[in-house]
């Protein structure tokens, strides 16, 4: 009974001072109704992309090089990340500052001594840059002129993949110049085995192994059935008496001459043996090193191409388009709200008064 009593005298407090609180809502209302007139309508523009795999930059993908196939073509969470980091960065943010001139679009003056930080706070209340539900990348910008909301999303949404390729590039460029100087040291070290080479073959009189081998192998070979074919001859003509003088001796002389051409030829092939396998080895030093340096040649030319390529580094799903509808501020909420806070606040002031009304508050004061 007694609680039936007290929220039926709350009612009636209420109730008296109905005609007190509905004024008072209605002045709230009314006022912030006006207030929220001259609040400047704010449009928000919105771009979606996805990061784009780093293997996409690759020579091994870009050429197909080794059948490597594109196992993976939206980056990964550390992609996104890296994404994130860059659109939240003071590069990023200083690009639009100067870009749109956003201190005399803020209102802020450039030569007081917290203009940047403020100018910055300004943009990234406007300014928003996450991931998704589904993993893409929600860029998000607010201005009074939804024209520039739309070309501010764009802009740094390609300042954002310009800055991530730049990244990129740093690598493919510190990976091309470790290239470079390693085929001039190849290069170097070609030409010290053709000219090693060339020394070699000039001191051993070698400069086609096979060819010559074969030759002097025909000549020595056929110069020793040659030798003991006249030999022979020669032996069995000094028995013969009838046989004259001058052709014994014509005889002797040319197995002489043979057997100096045998003696000849004899050297000429020990010299060759000699110096055959050193010039094998360093045939083949040099044919290794120069394939080397073609192959890296072209992987070199391969990484030129792909540093000079434009290679995304975000995937677009969505362009940010010129807003039509105003994000803010929602007016009817706004005057909802401060009704709805008035008139707590009404309710909760009657019920004080009424509930301190009895107190001799002279008597309170003198006590105290």
């Amino acid at each position: 009974m007694e609680q039936k009593a007290s929220l039926l005298g709350v009612v009636q407090s209420l109730y008296k001072w109905r005609k007190h609180i509905v004024i008072i809502c209605g002045i709230a209302g009314l006022g912030t109704a006006l207030i929220s007139l001259f609040l400047p309508n704010y449009y928000q523009a919105s771009t979606l992309f996805y990061a784009a795999h780093p293997d996409l930059a690759k020579p091994e993908i870009l050429f197909n090089r080794g059948n490597q196939l594109r196992s993976f073509y939206y980056g990964g969470e550390e992609d996104v990340d890296r994404l994130l980091t860059i659109g939240e960065s003071a590069e990023l943010l200083d690009y639009l500052i100067d870009t749109f001139e956003l201190y005399e679009r803020y209102d802020i003056n450039p030569e007081l001594p917290k203009a940047p930080i403020r100018v910055r706070e300004e943009l990234l209340s406007l300014y928003e840059v996450q991931r998704n539900k589904r993993e893409a990348i929600d860029l998000r910008v607010e201005d009074r002129d939804p024209e520039i909301a739309a070309e501010m999303a764009n802009a740094a949404r390609k300042k954002i993949n310009g800055l991530a390729q730049q990244l990129i590039k740093v690598n493919q460029g510190n990976t091309l110049k470790a290239y470079r100087s390693n085929l001039q040291n190849k290069a170097a070290n070609l030409d010290q085995l053709g000219d090693s080479l060339a020394l070699v073959r000039a001191k051993f009189g070698i400069y086609n192994v096979q060819a010559q081998s074969e030759l002097l192998t025909g000549q020595y070979s056929s110069a020793r059935a040659k030798l003991a074919r006249e030999s022979s001859k020669l032996s069995s003509l000094r028995e013969v008496r009838s046989i004259p003088a001058d052709t014994i001796a014509y005889l002797a002389a040319t197995v002489n001459g043979l057997e100096t051409q045998v003696d000849t030829l004899s050297a000429q092939m020990e010299r060759f043996r000699s110096g055959m396998a050193r010039i094998q080895s360093l045939e083949k030093e040099y044919v290794d090193a120069n394939q080397t340096l073609s192959e890296d040649r072209e992987r070199t030319k391969q990484l030129q191409a792909t540093y000079d390529a434009d290679i995304p580094a975000i995937i677009l799903v969505e362009e940010a388009e010129v807003p039509v509808v105003k994000s803010r501020p929602r007016r009817s909420i706004i005057v909802i709200a401060a009704g709805a806070i008035a008139f707590i606040f009404s309710v909760l002031g009657v019920l004080l008064l009424e509930a301190y009304r009895s107190v001799k508050w002279e008597e309170v004061f003198k006590d105290a």
